[in-house]
């Protein structure tokens, strides 16, 4: 559909998902409620910048000083 050159830069919804072992959906959800935010959307194709990905990372993880 699109040239790998172009997205590059980006995620697709199904890359994030496999990566956090979320289904497709959960992870479409996550981006309309703003948590994965902001995003790119083309027609019906999210795709994530990976900074913005590198970023809801940092703010899921909980550090493990404070789940102990």
């Amino acid at each position: 559909m699109f040239d790998d050159s172009i997205i590059n830069g980006y995620l697709k919804v199904s890359e994030i998902a496999r990566t956090l072992t979320l289904s497709d959906q959960t992870v479409r959800t996550l981006i309309r409620r703003g948590e994965i935010a902001p995003t790119l959307r083309i027609g019906g194709l999210y795709l994530v910048p990976r900074a913005t990905f590198a970023d809801y990372l940092k703010r899921a993880t909980v550090p493990a000083a404070q789940a102990a």
